[in-house]
């Protein structure tokens, strides 16, 4: 329990004492809005990696020097716990927003913190919002800016790691439109630090994979529709090897 009351009191105090920090950031937005997304990235990551300690989590990284260097990338993930984010986004490239849920908006503080790294909220229940979602994800990779999205749409509850539940195949369709790489990314036994005993956080070993990047024109046409089961694909046979 020492470990949930820690996180959860880091979380307050610096939602807290970060208060005139998004004033100033908001401020310096209006005429440097890269400047603004630089500072609060730096301040979200450093304090993910907060998290990550306190959680006591044994974090094994594999394959980040496959992720390619020159372009943005629509980085796609196994989901299965809060943490998924916590530990996964530190690791990615400087200027890396995700897909979530819109209702994070109504959580204080957090919808501000999200817009201002690049985030895109959305209601997974209303077709013009997804679309506004690809378009929102289709201009942030051409601009450079990569893009973390959980194709499975919700978080895998089930009991063991695989099966994964069916990738969104629209999910890709940012990758598609500004022909920018996919870079699966298989994650492994975060489920094991809340969700499988909530509300105790437990320390456990957790591995996430950064896997060869698929690059959508390389796909046969035929095959471009199915990305989502290829990716699914590549996903599980990494977790499964990562398991044994």
């Amino acid at each position: 329990m020492i470990r949930l009351v820690l996180i959860v009191a880091a979380i307050i105090i610096y939602l807290i004492l970060t208060l005139p920090v998004v004033l100033v950031l908001y401020l310096i937005g209006l005429k440097k809005p890269e400047t603004k997304r630089r500072a609060a990235a730096a301040m979200i990551r450093w304090f993910l990696r907060v998290l990550k300690v306190l959680a006591g989590t044994k974090l094994t990284v594999i394959g980040a020097d496959r992720v390619p260097q020159d372009s943005a990338v629509l980085y796609v993930g196994n989901h299965r716990s809060l943490f998924d984010v916590v530990l996964a986004l530190p690791l990615t490239k400087n200027f890396t927003g995700f897909v979530a849920k819109h209702t994070l908006r109504k959580v204080p503080m957090f919808g501000v913190w999200m817009t201002f790294i690049g985030c895109i909220l959305f209601d997974r229940d209303d077709i013009k919002d997804g679309m506004r979602m690809i378009k929102a994800g289709t201009e942030e990779l051409k601009n450079g800016n990569s893009i973390f999205i959980f194709p499975e749409g919700t978080r895998n509850k089930a009991p063991e790691e695989l099966p994964l539940l069916e990738f969104h195949e629209g999910s890709f369709r940012m990758a598609m439109k500004s022909k920018c790489p996919v870079v699966p990314v298989a994650i492994t036994g975060t489920a094991n630090i809340l969700e499988k005993h909530f509300p105790l956080i437990r320390s456990c070993p957790v591995t996430i994979e950064f896997c060869e990047p698929v690059y959508p024109d390389d796909i046969p046409k035929e095959m471009r529709k199915k990305i989502g089961v290829m990716t699914s694909s590549i996903i599980e046979e990494k977790i499964s090897a990562n398991k044994s």
